[in-house]
C-alpha cells in the first residue's frame, strides 16, 4: 500500500508552489475568516487578513498551502496581479478587486505594463534586461523600454496585444519607489495611450536603457 503524500492540496491552483512563504496573523490561524487578500507588487508574496488590525507582534510567516487548506475559496485569487488586493465583506461572498499600486492598470488605462522580471522568469534562455541595479538608477532625461500589454490582466494571451515602447524619464519618486516618464513612441495597433502620455513604471518593468 502507497504512502500519502501531502504535500499539496489535490487540486493545487495556483501557480506558486504549496510552500511559498505567505503572511498572515494569528487571529486568522485561529479561525478568523480571510477577508482581504494582497499580492504584494515588489515580490509577489501572498498576505491573508481578517478584518483586525495588523500589528507585527500578531504576524506570520506560513506555507501558501496552509493558508489554502483553511479556506480554498482563495484560490479564486489565482490571477490577482502583483500590487493588487481582494477584499470581501464575509467568508464565502464575492471577491472584490482593486488596484495597490501607482502602475497603469487595464481597467484604468486600458492597458498596462508587463513585468520584465517575468519574461526573464518565462524564458531564461532567450530573454535578458539590464541589471538591477542599472534598472534601479535611471535618471531624468533617460530611456527605459517598456512592454505595454493592451489586455486585461487577467485575460488569456493571444497575438499582437503587446508593444515594446521608449518612455522618457522625467521624474525618479523615491517616496513611492518607481520613474515617472512620458512616451516616446507612437503605438501602431492601438490608441489606449499616445506619444506624449504620462507614464508611471517600476525598475521592474525595464527590458531596455538607452542614455541618449
Amino acid at each position: 500500500m502507497g504512502t500519502h503524500d501531502d504535500s499539496r492540496p489535490e487540486v493545487w491552483p495556483f501557480s506558486d508552489p504549496p510552500n511559498v512563504a505567505s503572511f498572515t496573523t494569528r487571529a486568522v490561524m485561529q479561525g478568523a475568516p480571510i477577508l482581504y487578500v494582497y499580492h504584494d507588487w515588489d515580490d509577489g508574496s501572498w498576505q491573508f487578513h481578517t478584518d483586525e488590525e495588523v500589528v507585527p507582534a500578531n504576524g506570520l510567516i506560513i506555507a501558501l498551502k496552509e493558508a489554502f487548506r483553511m479556506d480554498t475559496s482563495i484560490g479564486e485569487l489565482v490571477h490577482l496581479p502583483h500590487g493588487w488586493r481582494a477584499e470581501r465583506i464575509a467568508k464565502g461572498g464575492p471577491w472584490r478587486w482593486s488596484k495597490n499600486h501607482p502602475y497603469p492598470s487595464f481597467v484604468e488605462s486600458g492597458y498596462y505594463l508587463e513585468l520584465a522580471t517575468d519574461y526573464v522568469r518565462w524564458f531564461p534562455d532567450t530573454f535578458q534586461i539590464p541589471a538591477e541595479e542599472v534598472r534601479s538608477a535611471l535618471k531624468p532625461g533617460m530611456l527605459a523600454k517598456l512592454i505595454f500589454r493592451f489586455a486585461s490582466e487577467s485575460a488569456a494571451r493571444q497575438n499582437n496585444e503587446c508593444e515594446r515602447m521608449w518612455v522618457i524619464v522625467k521624474e525618479v519618486d523615491d517616496e513611492q519607489g518607481c520613474y515617472h516618464g512620458v512616451l516616446d513612441n507612437e503605438p501602431s495597433k492601438h490608441n489606449a495611450i499616445k506619444c506624449g502620455d504620462r507614464v508611471t513604471f517600476h525598475a521592474n518593468h525595464v527590458i531596455t536603457v538607452d542614455t541618449v
